[in-house]
């Protein structure tokens, strides 16, 4: 049955060092499975402020955090302002490299995250991909999704390309009233030796938790496939 990634995460040995300092300063040092992730912390305990925050991480296996995926993970965070979210200010630079899942080869990408003033954005970027995801006051959600000619590989012989866009918007605390509207301008799947393309472009929505597609047709195999419909949660669960 279908499931969501990071759901087996094995990070290995964890070592933290705490201490207080005039009862008050709280200073703590984390390493993760020796040296792949080290964050160092320092916090004025009765003003709810951080003084420092910064952490790194060096080569971390994807696998670690589930086994569909493939890859390494490594880059910075810091932190800033205070304990409080209104106050705190969080950026990173991630780099996930030779990221795979399923055994679907991705490539390198980059992940950009920005957290101030209690608006968090996420920016992924990679060869021919790039998304955009905010999110405020920890609940209204919108995303950006732009595919340019993406590539996806499993070996020499199966492949998916993709040219396209999605915007989504919603609420985090009403999953279930997500709406989205995109369009696939170009899609190929290579699989076995046989082929599917696109054959004009695809259009599509999905609201009240159902997919809708505008009529399209696939170049198959067989010939010409024209399609159109919608799907329902139970179909999509």
């Amino acid at each position: 049955s279908p499931r969501l990634p990071l759901n087996e995460i094995n990070l290995g040995p964890v070592q933290a060092d705490l201490s207080l300092v005039a009862g008050r300063y709280l200073e703590s040092t984390l390493s993760l499975a020796g040296t792949q992730l080290r964050a160092q912390l320092r916090a004025d305990l009765q003003k709810s402020r951080h003084y420092t925050f910064a952490a790194e991480l060096a080569a971390l296996p994807l696998a670690q955090l589930d086994s569909s995926l493939a890859g390494t993970l490594q880059g910075q965070l810091r932190a800033s302002g205070g304990l409080d979210p209104s106050a705190l200010r969080l950026d990173g630079q991630l780099q996930l490299l030779g990221t795979a899942y399923q055994g679907w080869q991705v490539g390198d990408l980059g992940l950009d995250l920005e957290y101030t003033a209690q608006r968090a954005q996420l920016l992924l970027s990679g060869k021919g991909l790039r998304a955009v995801c905010t999110l405020e006051q920890g609940d209204h959600l919108e995303g950006q999704l732009e595919l340019n000619q993406a590539l996806f590989h499993r070996d020499h012989i199966n492949s998916l390309a993709l040219s396209g866009n999605l915007k989504m918007v919603g609420r985090t605390s009403q999953l279930e009233k997500i709406a989205a509207e995109g369009l696939l301008s170009h899609l190929a799947l290579r699989q076995g030796g046989w082929e599917i393309r696109a054959a004009d472009t695809l259009h599509f929505t999905y609201a009240d938790q159902r997919l809708r597609c505008e009529p399209f047709s696939l170049h198959t195999p067989a010939g010409v496939l024209h399609l159109e419909g919608s799907a329902g949660q139970d179909l999509l669960a």
